[in-house]
């Protein structure tokens, strides 16, 4: 009998073995390529109202447009996108060739377990091209050109609506300013459509500059001069986010009347991947923080509701232990990764926590054109700003030995090059105000008092706190973060059966003995639930032969 598999993705199958080796719940992503296969043919069926769709905020005819044959579209972690030609002439002269449909998938993002999530989720990305668009108009990112939140709103880029919408816009921007707001550049109408009532999309130009840098990642990553330009065209937009201070901690929301707003609890995907498993993250998504150590806790609270809810997170005793014993040492760790009387730990800065390969778009040279994918880029303490950990092409838990080695060359690297565009834009504000030179003197920055993000960066790795930050943006690698590269820093020697236990009792106040026998039970109960998905697939593959 032929071992049973289950697909995942397009590409890959796994087996019964593989997913219950897996430390993270599997039993979504056994499930998920059938339900995206569903979602893909509920929307070959309402093929006509997503051209609808895309004719009315294109502000052309249907016949202007082609929507690409289900084999074109494309879907990640979150989202399935859906390419469109538009077809040339004088009435499409102002639009892009091509654009995105690009459509949350509702179980991929918690929906069923948490429902808001895919609302939460536009109105947060739509709100964030548009504070992009406004704030660091240097940063290289597609057109948003429409918005559809589940239920009856739409919004579409103004340039592309009637004359007669225009005029109401500009009415309805006067009397948003004389109530002290700023009217986002989209008419907002109401949906029509038959998706409406269960979901919602963003419409985006598509990036035609350049290539993704995934698809030269490999062949040119030790590249000394396209790495550089890379390094420069990401320490650019690490620069242009940090100029522009922010009021809080949260994510921008775009709202009802057309008016975006910091009101929003700050979104990451782990708050999508958490409620895709059934996680609670107890962070509303209404609430903001106003300081670095209530966020830096709730953070590490995520990790503390994961081992809670997931059941298979532990595995047994002795990696009860270890995971335990790490979350409480973070825990207490905090305040001396993060000192509560650094002022600069109170700036507040959009920050882009995706920005990985696949999210920007190079030229030949790896000079960067293109960035996409704000689905999560919340405002944070510029603390939390590090340099990116794949540039070595290594996940962070496996940054040890010779891949540490190599990685400390190429962030020692990127601080250099950052520095370098720090001095570059100090030289070119004092150019542009030289009455604040002193009479026959050059426009050269201080050293000492000019660098703060990459002299900041070097101080996070002298400290450890790029290790501390890491653990807390990790899914589940927080554990071997803490054991490579904070544990020795605090501990000559660690005994698991001593110092293990006795950190691990410091977790929290219920036995720890009787927990970790619960959530043995619960790695039963887990281990079980795969069994019979994969019965049921072997049954579906018997009946088919």
């Amino acid at each position: 009998m032929t071992e049973a598999k289950i697909r995942t993705t397009k590409w890959k199958e796994v087996t019964l073995e593989q997913a219950l080796d897996d430390d993270w719940d599997m039993i979504p992503t056994l499930t998920a390529f059938s339900q995206t296969q569903d979602f893909c043919q509920h929307l070959e069926q309402h093929r006509t109202a997503l051209e609808n769709i895309i004719s009315r905020h294109l502000g052309i005819s249907t016949a202007d447009l082609v929507l690409l044959d289900r084999k074109h579209w494309v879907w990640g972690s979150f989202n399935i996108c859906l390419p469109i030609d538009i077809i040339r002439s004088h009435r499409t002269s102002a639009l892009p060739r091509q654009a995105i449909l690009r459509l949350p998938l509702p179980f991929r993002c918690g929906e069923k377990y948490s429902p808001g999530n895919v609302e939460e989720k536009l109105r947060c990305e739509a709100a964030t091209y548009i504070w992009l668009r406004r704030n660091c108009p240097s940063i290289p990112i597609p057109r948003l050109l429409g918005v559809g939140i589940p239920g009856v709103e739409a919004f579409t880029a103004i340039e592309n609506e009637s004359l007669w919408h225009r005029f109401l816009w500009h009415l309805q921007r006067f009397r948003a300013w004389l109530q002290g707001d700023t009217l986002a550049p989209f008419f907002r109408h109401d949906r029509s459509d038959t998706l409406s009532s269960t979901h919602g999309y963003l419409l985006l130009e598509y990036v035609m500059a350049g290539d993704p840098l995934s698809s030269s990642w490999q062949k040119y990553r030790q590249h000394g001069t396209r790495r550089d330009n890379l390094y420069r065209g990401i320490s650019r937009i690490l620069l242009d986010l940090a100029r522009v201070p922010q009021p809080r901690i949260g994510s921008w929301t775009l709202n009802s009347r057309g008016i975006i707003s910091l009101t929003n609890r700050p979104l990451l995907d782990l708050t999508m991947l958490w409620n895709r498993h059934e996680i609670p993250t107890g962070i509303p998504k209404i609430l903001t923080y106003n300081s670095s150590p209530s966020y830096l806790q709730d953070l590490l609270s995520y990790q503390d509701l994961r081992l809670r809810h997931q059941p298979n997170a532990i595995l047994s005793r002795p990696d009860a232990v270890f995971q335990l014993s790490a979350l409480a040492a973070l825990r207490a760790l905090q305040p001396v990764f993060w000192k509560s009387q650094d002022s600069r730990e109170e700036s507040f800065v959009l920050t882009l926590p995706d920005l990985h390969q696949s999210n920007i778009f190079v030229d030949d040279d790896w000079n960067i054109v293109g960035v996409i994918d704000f689905e999560f880029a919340p405002v944070q303490p510029i603390g939390i700003v590090h340099v990116p950990t794949w540039l070595t092409d290594k996940g962070v838990d496996e940054l040890v030995g010779p891949a540490l080695d190599e990685y400390r060359e190429a962030h020692d690297r990127f601080l250099e090059v950052l520095q370098e565009e720090e001095e570059s834009a100090d030289r070119e504000r004092a150019s542009h105000h030289p009455s604040l030179l002193p009479r026959g003197e050059e426009a050269v920055p201080s050293p000492a008092a000019k660098h703060h993000l990459s002299s900041r960066l070097r101080q996070d790795w002298q400290t450890g706190k790029m290790w501390f930050n890491a653990a807390l943006r990790s899914t589940n690698a927080f554990p071997l973060v803490f054991e490579q590269h904070i544990q020795p820093r605090f501990f000559d020697k660690f005994d698991p059966d001593m110092e293990g236990n006795a950190l691990m009792r410091l977790w929290s106040e219920e036995d720890c003995e009787e927990f970790i026998a619960k959530k043995l039970r619960d790695k039963k109960g887990y281990d079980e639930r795969v069994r019979g998905l994969f019965n049921a697939a072997g049954n579906r593959a018997q009946s088919q032969v």
